[in-house]
């Protein structure tokens, strides 16, 4: 006789800015909020991703983003729309969101927590994975992290150490953890991808609501004491509990300290769309290596990303660029150096301009 499928909820994660895919994401507009590989925003695609009942997903966003979510959103009851004060970190915004599913989710229910802002195409392969992920959660003790296979050195991302295997779901081997480790040089990443023993740290993972909660008030007392107080308060005193805290990633809050993980390797193509080439790399090309989107015009272009909705771009004998041309700014930079837009955003910080944010 087959076990009965849990139920399942899900955590969206809709916070952070994409400073690094500036001028395209603003403050106000962030990526996940943005139609970056289609007719659907990222936002849009995860939940559809997802395949779940609307009522049994919970987005989590600061307040500056809440209307606009909600409306990109209308299928999500505004009562799952659970609204941060300001950001405080990964950790902090989880155990926010697992404080209020409390009020109506069992505790053997299987709660995953999904990025709003990730690019995953590959939806049978994801759906698959999906299915052995919260299989896999809902037999073990365990946060279970989806663990991507590597593709190139990247520098930019965490991995994940694969420990021993612990048991096979649904296809799937699932693994122990034998720790996380930080963005990696790349004399190292190219160490991690030649051993075939490390995975990206894709930032997703399923546990029991239970386990959740276990873990968090093991490793984060007062973060849980703190949001528990929370959804039982009234709005002001709530805001002014939530600013209290100390900004956390989950990362380094719990999983760095936790025994109780595993990972399960995932091989759906994925992206977390940290910089404009990551974007580059996973849209459609043309022949020339060419991702491009609005009115343009080349000679002898390749392998540039360019992007200009309402004017005409033209470009002669370039490669490898990046072009981004809105209604206010306009980016131009290697691809290779497109990870430093973040710092572009700073220095418009420091100078005032927050007009261009």
């Amino acid at each position: 006789m087959s076990a009965k499928k849990p139920n399942v909820y899900a955590i969206i994660l809709c916070g952070g800015s994409g400073s690094r895919l500036w001028p395209r994401s603003r403050s106000g507009h962030p990526k996940h909020l943005l139609t970056l590989n289609g007719g659907r925003t990222l936002v849009q695609e995860t939940i559809a991703r997802a395949k779940l009942s609307p009522k049994r997903v919970f987005c989590i966003t600061e307040a500056s983003h809440a209307k606009i979510l909600a409306k990109q959103v209308p299928e999500i009851p505004k009562s799952n729309i659970i609204i941060e004060p300001d950001r405080r970190g990964t950790a902090s915004a989880i155990a926010l969101a697992i404080a209020e599913l409390s009020k109506v989710a069992k505790p053997d229910d299987v709660v995953v927590s999904l990025h709003a802002d990730h690019l995953i195409k590959d939806r049978v392969e994801f759906e698959r994975t999906m299915d052995a992920w919260v299989a896999a959660a809902a037999s073990l003790p365990r946060i279970i992290t989806l663990g991507i296979q590597p593709t190139y050195p990247s520098t930019g991302l965490g991995y994940i150490n694969l420990g021993d295997r612990l048991k096979q779901t649904k296809g799937f081997d699932v693994f122990a953890i034998e720790q996380f480790v930080e963005k990696p040089n790349e004399t190292i990443a190219k160490a991690y991808l030649k051993s075939g023993k490390y995975l990206w740290n894709a930032g997703l993972f399923a546990a029991k609501l239970k386990t959740f909660e276990h873990e968090l008030t093991t490793h984060m007392p007062k973060l849980m004491e703190t949001v528990r107080k929370m959804v039982e308060s009234k709005p002001t005193v709530a805001k002014k509990l939530y600013l209290s805290l100390k900004p956390e990633t989950i990362d380094y809050g719990v999983l760095e300290k936790s025994k109780n993980l595993a990972v399960i390797p995932a091989s759906f193509d994925w992206a977390d769309m940290g910089s404009w080439a990551d974007l580059h790399d996973v849209l459609e090309h043309d022949n020339h290596d060419n991702v491009i989107e609005g009115e343009y015009v080349d000679i002898d272009t390749k392998n540039c990303f360019v992007y200009s909705p309402d004017r005409l771009v033209a470009t002669i004998g370039v490669e490898d660029l990046v072009i981004i041309n809105t209604k206010d700014a306009i980016l131009i930079c290697p691809k290779d150096r497109s990870q430093d837009v973040k710092k572009i955003v700073e220095q418009l910080k420091a100078r005032g301009q927050t007009k261009f944010l």
